[in-house]
């Protein structure tokens, strides 16, 4: 008399991980489509009047004038499955609450507390900084350059 193989041990395929099961439900969940941003992306005067009034609203403040802009291109995590979805995944590493942070409200690049940056300092470093340029090999090439400033500005 045969006995009958315990369910779920005789087929290979029915054993899945931990992290397979939970990448399995993030590829098969939809992922919202970001509306496009209130910000013009175009390398125009008229857009960057535009530009500037949109963060006048908030006092000129980037991160909140992009915060309110919820679910747009430029909002962090809108290019990422449903929290849902990927926290699971995130919280088998070490570091998942810093990765889920990073993911959900960008990365922030803090200032140094124990510098005043006064308005001299801040010219005087980016002036620095555009002294020392970004790639030396472009020097000479300015209308590439301006063509592929374009093309980024229009992508947003």
């Amino acid at each position: 008399m045969k006995q009958k193989a315990k369910q779920g041990t005789s087929d290979p395929t029915k054993k899945r991980s931990t992290l397979v099961s939970f990448l399995v439900k993030a590829l098969q969940s939809t992922c919202p489509p970001p509306h496009r941003s209130q910000f013009e992306s175009k390398n125009t005067a008229e857009a960057a009047k535009k530009n500037e009034t949109l963060l006048m609203r908030f006092n000129g403040n980037l991160q909140n004038t992009i915060h309110a802009d919820r679910n747009s291109c430029l909002s962090p995590s809108t290019e990422f499955r449903q929290m849902k979805f990927i926290k699971p995944l995130f919280d088998l590493h070490e570091d998942g609450q810093k990765l889920i942070d990073i993911v959900m409200k960008g990365v922030s690049y803090p200032l140094r507390s124990d510098i005043e940056y006064t308005d001299e300092i801040r010219i005087s470093d980016v002036e620095a900084a555009i002294a020392q340029g970004n790639n030396k090999s472009t020097k000479g090439h300015d209308k590439l350059i301006q063509s592929k400033y374009k093309t980024e500005v229009e992508r947003g």
